[in-house]
């Protein structure tokens, strides 16, 4: 997964980027797997009923803010309008995520809407929740941070030595 992502060679400060995108990639295909179990268990009536899905601890997502909307629009000029607002929205529906998600980040970073896209479409291919044992949005997680370390660690390497040792 490491190697797909470094492909796009975005600097340490893209890190809540890709954070923030394989996270609304996992609530979106936890929230789309159990929307199959609503719909298989209850039928089509309670698939728009939060409390079915805050029962198993799974967020409850407006339209706009699915995973699949957002693949939709991923070529579209304002994309990171769309992310931004899916954000928001996500954080706004579910009171537990009060202050944890970016606000309009995606806007403000100005990022080519081809580059977005590319990560989008790798994003999509990433299986958050086949596996029961493996946390993806830790191991991403993870993963920047091993990259901020080395960084950090290279910085101070060059800091507290002399010039030209370094």
């Amino acid at each position: 997964m490491g190697r797909r992502l470094s492909n796009f060679r975005f600097s340490l400060r893209y890190k809540h980027v890709v954070l923030s995108l394989i996270f609304l990639k996992f609530v979106s295909d936890t929230f789309e797997a159990r929307r199959k179990e609503i719909i298989a268990e209850f039928g089509e009536q309670y698939v728009d009923n939060d409390a079915f899905y805050t029962m198993k601890s799974v967020f409850y997502l407006p339209e706009d803010s699915r995973w699949s909307y957002i693949l939709k629009y991923a070529k579209q000029e304002d994309i990171a309008v769309k992310i931004d607002t899916a954000l928001h929205d996500i954080e706004k529906k579910n009171k537990a995520l009060t202050g944890a998600l970016p606000d309009n980040y995606f806007s403000r970073l100005d990022l080519e809407v081809s580059k977005l896209s590319a990560l989008l479409d790798q994003i999509n291919n990433i299986q958050t929740i086949n596996s029961q044992h493996e946390d993806v949005v830790g191991r991403v997680y993870e993963y920047f941070l091993g990259k901020f370390a080395l960084a950090e660690g290279k910085l101070a390497k060059t800091r507290m030595l002399p010039t030209g040792l370094a």
